[in-house]
């Protein structure tokens, strides 16, 4: 994961949000759309969401990049997160 997301060649601050932030973000609510039980699945979005929100606030620094930069950004994290999948 490091490699993949060291090709962006993102700022540290920002590299830090896609490795320890972004990619659970994005495997824990993978989980939850495959949980059978309700409370188990709210849960799972719920703690997906607490872990993406401050990479979605305005004053954090991948706000700044242009829109198809960000999508390139949580391209590579969800491709990322497919690896546990597997």
């Amino acid at each position: 994961m490091q490699q993949r997301v060291e090709t962006l060649n993102l700022a540290p601050t920002i590299e830090t949000g896609v490795l320890q932030q972004l990619i659970l973000a994005i495997y824990l609510e993978w989980v939850a759309t495959r949980c059978s039980g309700t409370e188990q699945r709210r849960r799972l979005t719920a703690l997906s969401a607490q872990k993406l929100a401050p990479l979605r606030a305005s004053d954090h620094p991948i706000q700044a990049l242009d829109p198809t930069q960000r999508t390139e950004i949580e391209q590579v994290a969800s491709d990322c997160a497919n690896l546990f999948q597997r």
